[in-house]
């Protein structure tokens, strides 16, 4: 199942340390498959194991690195969802160097069809969050606003600063500076450039 490399042999000397830990109350911890379900792992709690959020991550980001084929596919799948899913349907917020490395993980990656009629079947219907409801016109206005008032960055060939070099687009700053686009936005929808 899992090819033996250096990343196998991290991601077990992460589980191992974790299933001999404690944690102190108020540390928040999340719940870890070490077999993950996708790849037939069981849900019972020898399969479990509680990770620091950073640990979370790294495991899964391991995960594409020790699989191989269809399972190194559902993991890279995986490591997106964690990236942008909590469970609560809440965005996660995360750091520019998280994202940058997932982007890097899902080069190239293309949902086959199967998947596609899975995640169909799976948001169709009464399974859709929002299957028998409607925004409020008061919300509608309000998402309309936010959306007027974001800058078009991706439309715009204006100059931007970063890290006080001067930059002639966003475009040509990520291709000098080897970042994403998308990483760049985000930081300056944020302001942090």
């Amino acid at each position: 199942m899992f090819k033996n490399n250096k990343y196998t042999n991290w991601y077990n000397l992460i589980i191992s340390k974790a299933q001999n830990r404690k944690f102190e109350i108020g540390i928040k911890t999340k719940i870890h498959h070490i077999i993950p379900k996708s790849l037939n792992g069981s849900n019972n709690s020898v399969n479990k194991v509680k990770l620091t959020f950073r640990e979370h991550f790294l495991c899964h980001w391991l995960l594409t690195k020790m699989t191989e084929g269809e399972d190194k596919y559902l993991m890279k799948y995986a490591f997106r969802m964690m990236l942008n899913y909590d469970g609560k349907k809440n965005t996660r917020i995360i750091s520019s160097w998280q994202y940058d490395t997932a982007r890097k993980a899902l080069k190239g990656v293309k949902h086959n069809s199967s998947f596609k009629l899975k995640q169909k079947e799976n948001n169709s219907g009464s399974k859709n969050p929002m299957f028998g409801r409607n925004h409020s016109e008061s919300t509608k206005r309000k998402m309309k606003l936010k959306q007027l008032s974001r800058p078009s960055w991706s439309t715009c060939s204006i100059p931007v600063i970063i890290n006080n070099i001067k930059y002639p687009s966003i475009t040509n700053a990520s291709k000098l500076l080897n970042i994403s686009r998308t990483t760049i936005h985000k930081e300056l929808n944020r302001g942090l450039t």
